[in-house]
């Protein structure tokens, strides 16, 4: 029986090697779509932070590359 992959694995996967590599939390969440906890802060930070999420989904999608290519991806360097 094989391990159905599904998007809260996935997400939860992309969540901690993003965090592993030094990314911005609050990037990492914006990007996941998840809510700011914190009322006050959400009712006044409206950032998209577009440009460092479109550099952090590049280094994304390369480590997700390198991982298609063999069993052990190489990390791409951060931006």
């Amino acid at each position: 029986m094989g391990i159905e992959p599904t998007g809260r694995g996935f997400r939860a996967t992309a969540s901690t090697i993003l965090n592993e590599n030094g990314f911005v939390p609050d990037l990492i969440e914006r990007q996941l779509a998840h809510c700011e906890r914190n009322k006050v802060r959400a009712a006044y930070n409206h950032a998209q932070y577009l440009s460092e999420c479109r550099k952090m989904m590049q280094w994304w999608a390369d480590y997700l590359d390198e991982a298609a290519k063999k069993e052990s991806p190489k990390k791409p360097p951060k931006p």
